[in-house]
This record gives C-alpha cells, structure tokens and sequence, in this order.
C-alpha cells in the first residue's frame, strides 16, 4: 500500500468517526483532530483489520501515537515486514 493511501485511509476513518472536517496532516497531534480515548481505541481495531497487523504484538508505544504522522508510519513499518 502506497505511503498516501495510508494517510488519506487512516485520515478518512478519523473524519468520519470524530465528525470533524479537519483534515489531519503529520504533524497533527490525534487530540487536536478529535480523537479521544473511545475513538482511540476505534482506530486502533480499525487499523488492525484493514491493514492486517496487530499492535498488541508489535509494540505499539504512546510515542507512536503522539501524531497522526507517526501513527501512519508506525502502520507503514508494520505492513513492511
């Protein structure tokens, strides 16, 4: 999966799960765009079943949710190996 496609799918599931219209950009941090710890974990089952990882075992971190931009990098490292 191409490195857009993971930011706009990801983005597009935030916009819509938090009823926002602020497009997140990398630097955005997931609370500034709406993201609360429901959707948090929203987004991270989501994550999971589209992408077919899981972040339990992989050793996802607070660090990799600090923003929108390590969170789809986080994903892209994932879906790499």
């Amino acid at each position: 999966m191409s490195e857009n496609s993971i930011e706009t799918v990801v983005g597009e599931y935030i916009t819509a799960l938090t009823g926002t219209s602020v497009k997140p950009i990398p630097e955005s941090t997931l609370e500034s765009i709406g993201v609360d710890s429901i959707s948090l974990v929203k987004i991270l089952v989501f994550i999971e079943k589209k992408f077919g990882v899981s972040l339990v075992d992989s050793g996802v971190s607070r660090e990799n949710l600090e923003t929108f931009g390590k969170l789809t990098d986080f994903i892209r490292s994932l879906s790499e190996s």
